[in-house]
């Protein structure tokens, strides 16, 4: 995000969730909270919103965002020390005092609730036994919301930017009838409003120093999907000579292409004490940074890694046959990053060949590679 060359805004979104597995079954057909239930399926007109309604629904959220903002828990400094990214989100732990329920014991109106005592257990439609089923057939993580939670996020989101298309549409229209003004007016108009509300000069970041190297943008090979980026920013692509590593490639499923779940983590893996894995090489190109991270995604992924390195190998050798060469070193000179990374320093100009093997003084313990990161 630091080095993209647009502008954007931070959206936060909590983990977790509540699932209503204790509300009666939907009398619906289909349920309520199923991606197959639409206005037309339950015999209801589609949502013509004029500009009043969109008015509407701006100044309810600017109210109960003026209040307390539902990202409050997540985005600390961001409130504090950014402007004009417009951060928003949504948990269901904030309370606000424009929302309004029904006390449990009391059975009084309250003000002061949050999302979860908004919702009234299982009064809100949505809230059926149907709502708790995950996608796999089974029970979900408590932490990780169910299939139709995800949905109902889905689809708040879109309704809250499609909101927002809609107000601009409108105030375009609005705009236009003035005679005197254009397309191309009002966009020169428009950007200059923007860029007062975003300053040019953000906050250093915090974490920075001799390893991150902010102050140049990161390469990233990695075979996670989805991958946007040329081929030769896979992981796969550096792989050179042979290797008895597993490689997981994340095939998407039928169930992942029916409900769009595209998040695929291709993982390539060797435990300790299967001298048969041998290793893992990778080529690698330094210029003006002396270190590459080697990650996973896993936690300890490297933390009994160990890694060899072959200098300065030709650039005109079949790398696809590579073969690790007599004078290859075993690198000492490593810093542990996190919980998944190995950073491996020092490494000189050029282009070498960095190997990664398992460590079979701590048997039992499996090796991930996800990614490798390097800097200009």
């Amino acid at each position: 995000a630091t080095w993209s060359a647009n502008k954007a805004m931070v959206y936060y979104s909590a983990s977790g969730a509540w699932t209503p597995s204790d509300c009666p079954p939907s009398t619906d057909s289909p349920p309520y909270c199923s991606e197959d239930w639409t206005p037309s399926v339950a015999g209801l007109r589609e949502w013509d919103p004029s500009l009043a309604d969109i008015m509407a629904e701006r100044d309810l959220l600017n109210k109960f965002n003026e209040d307390h903002s539902s990202a409050a828990r997540f985005s600390g400094s961001f409130n504090r020390e950014y402007s004009g990214i417009g951060i928003h989100g949504f948990n269901v732990w904030e309370k606000n005092k424009h929302c309004t329920f029904v006390n449990e014991k009391t059975k009084l109106t309250e003000s002061g609730c949050n999302g979860i005592d908004s919702v009234q257990k299982c009064a809100l439609r949505f809230m059926t036994k149907e709502a708790a089923e995950y996608g796999s057939g089974k029970n979900g993580a408590k932490w990780h919301p169910s299939r139709a939670f995800h949905l109902l996020r889905g689809e708040a989101i879109a309704w809250l930017y499609t909101m927002i298309l809609l107000d601009s549409v409108y105030m375009l229209e609005t705009a236009l009838k003035d005679s005197h003004n254009t397309l191309e007016k009002l966009s020169i108009e428009y950007e200059k409003k923007l860029s007062e509300l975003q300053p040019v000069n953000y906050p250093s970041p915090k974490k920075c120093g001799s390893l991150y190297h902010c102050e140049q943008r990161p390469i990233c090979h990695t075979d996670f999907k989805p991958h946007y980026g040329p081929d030769h920013m896979l992981l796969s692509s550096i792989v050179v000579g042979s290797t008895n590593w597993s490689y997981d490639p994340a095939y998407y499923s039928e169930w992942s292409m029916k409900y769009g779940y595209l998040d695929g983590k291709p993982d390539y893996t060797a435990k300790s004490g299967d001298s048969s894995q041998g290793e893992l090489h990778l080529q690698i190109f330094i210029n003006n940074t002396d270190f590459i991270w080697l990650c996973g995604h896993q936690k300890d992924s490297h933390k009994h890694s160990i890694v060899y390195v072959d200098l300065n190998v030709p650039l005109d050798r079949n790398m696809s046959e590579y073969v690790p060469s007599s004078t290859r070193k075993l690198w000492r000179q490593k810093k542990y990053i996190g919980f998944e990374c190995k950073a491996v320093l020092g490494l000189p100009r050029g282009h070498h060949v960095v190997s990664v093997a398992t460590n079979s003084s701590h048997m039992g313990h499996t090796s991930h590679l996800t990614h490798v990161i390097r800097w200009p």
